[in-house]
């Protein structure tokens, strides 16, 4: 895999577990307390890019060629290999 393409799947992932991470902020929100709404934000921001990070670095040391893959090639107008 080259560092493009694990670039490609690894803001892929940002995306997908950002979204995920927006989504439960947003549910989980209302129940913040009112002194810890920055503490509560940079996790909900942080958490979804750490997992990202993981997720692409142990596809890649799998080395598989998946239907992520594919879908990481096509979200950036790539054409899939």
């Amino acid at each position: 895999m080259s560092a493009g393409h694990l670039l490609k799947l690894f803001l892929m992932n940002a995306v997908l577990f950002g979204a995920c991470g927006a989504f439960a902020g947003m549910i989980m929100g209302d129940w913040v307390p009112a002194g810890n709404q920055l503490r509560f934000l940079s996790a909900v921001a942080l958490i979804p890019f750490v997992l990202a990070l993981v997720a692409t670095i142990l596809h890649a040391k799998a080395g598989n060629w998946t239907s992520a893959d594919n879908m990481s090639e096509r979200f950036f107008g790539g054409k899939p290999q």
